[in-house]
């Protein structure tokens, strides 16, 4: 984990297991004011650093997302990096404990290098492989149609930091729920659609901070589809169904222990890769119980000697499931069990995101699609987290009116000595 893939190798790994301060003018304007300094450029930020830390985020956002579709035991994909974006922009308007919370929960060293690294993040890995596409976008749609608006500073800071547009729309109107899905689709070349459902935007919803994350990566050595053929997929011990299965022989860097497989499937440059980590199954295990444990297992220390133990070897015979899979998830739950419990309450302390409003989260919802060919890689991932707020209270008046009996002390502050003491009863 020392440059800039490490950060999405693993959420490689786990997609394929990831204006003025009022902002309420014109419907469906699109604001990036403040986007002149960047502040992308030479960011003093230690992205291997942030990029440890992150891994934690993703690693326990994987296993709480696998606790939570262990039941129906179908395949998901989940897109850490699209996530943690969404919550580094809430972080950005936080304070108080829901600051800390978003923090600890994006396993930061310091407050700097969140704002900074996703900068960097988004402007510099899409640059990382010419002969990969990658596409990261930030938007905040704010419900202008209730007069709602963003602080000049949060604006600020999301706009320079991560390159966020900001719309405003009347969320009462039908296109307002048009304009967000055009836009998820737009931004994911339309795999993620419908990122949200009619009865999903609230018209008493006061902002959508969204990411999309859009990838399309050709193998570098890709398959040929005349090798590809029917084969046995285990699921349990006593199921099993055919799949069709890419097939080639070629050298592979692999890692082998006494609980699993892997090997990496470099795209384009190789600068993006995919592992693949095959727990190993005794013929008296269950499979699924087994990548269940496995998963359960996951952390920093395992990844990094998963990386570490990644090495050359000629003539690997490779057989892997061509797939597409796509999850729908609300997050809420998950994120909560991994120590967000402000955020989605009205407890929540995002005093800095918009003027005059206590905002919390309602909705934290994700889509992800990934389809695996004998050409390559295509995924996205739209995050979105649906806020809503009240009206701060003005400090009302203190009523203080003497029309009763009363007692008084007249004393000396300093050295605390009372010189009179009396009671009025009105005569």
């Amino acid at each position: 984990m020392k440059n800039l893939k490490s950060f999405f190798l693993f959420a490689a790994f786990a997609a394929c297991a990831f204006l003025m301060p009022a902002c309420s003018g014109d419907e469906g304007s699109d604001s990036r004011e403040g986007n002149e300094n960047t502040g992308q450029e030479n960011v003093p930020v230690d992205l291997s650093a942030f990029s440890e830390h992150t891994n934690n985020f993703a690693l326990n956002l994987f296993q709480a997302m696998n606790i939570a579709q262990s039941e129906n035991e179908n395949s998901f994909v989940v897109a850490p990096f699209s996530a943690a974006a969404v919550l580094g922009m809430l972080y950005e308007g936080a304070e108080g404990a829901t600051r800390e919370e978003l923090y600890q929960a994006l396993h930061a060293d310091n407050s700097a290098a969140i704002s900074e690294a996703f900068a960097k993040i988004i402007a510099e890995a899409p640059k990382a492989d010419a002969d990969v596409k990658l596409a990261l976008a930030n938007a905040l749609f704010v419900n202008s149609g209730k007069g709602h608006s963003l602080q000049a500073d949060y604006q600020q800071r999301v706009g320079q930091y991560y390159d966020a547009a900001v719309v405003g729309l009347d969320f009462a109107r039908q296109d307002a729920l048009e304009t967000i899905n055009d836009w998820a689709r737009n931004q994911t070349n339309g795999l993620i659609d419908n990122l949200l459902e009619p009865n999903e935007l609230n018209p008493d919803a006061s902002l959508c901070v969204t990411n999309a994350t859009y990838m399309l990566a050709p193998w570098q050595l890709p398959f040929d589809k005349k090798e590809s053929q029917g084969g046995m997929f285990r699921k349990h011990t006593d199921y099993a169904t055919v799949l069709p299965f890419m097939s080639q022989r070629n050298a592979f860097a692999v890692c082998q222990t006494g609980q699993y497989q892997a090997v990496s499937l470099p795209y384009a440059n190789g600068n993006f890769e995919m592992i693949v980590v095959l727990p190993k199954v005794t013929a008296r295990q269950d499979a699924t119980d087994a990548v269940n444990t496995l998963v359960a297992q996951t952390d920093e220390a395992w990844l990094e000697d998963l990386y570490n133990g990644l090495a050359m070897r000629e003539n690997v015979e490779l057989k892997l499931p061509h797939f597409i899979t796509s999850t729908s998830i609300q997050l809420n739950d998950v994120l909560t069990a991994l120590g967000l419990t402000t955020t989605f309450t009205p407890q929540a302390l995002f005093t800095q995101i918009c003027q005059n409003e206590q905002l919390w989260v309602e909705a934290f919802k994700q889509k992800a699609k990934i389809i695996v060919t004998e050409e390559g890689t295509e995924a996205a991932a739209v995050s979105t987290a649906i806020m809503f707020g009240a009206g701060l209270e003005e400090n009302p008046p203190y009523h203080f009116t003497a029309n009763h009996p009363f007692f008084y002390i007249v004393r000396e502050k300093q050295s605390g000595c009372i010189f009179f003491m009396g009671k009025y009863m009105g005569d």
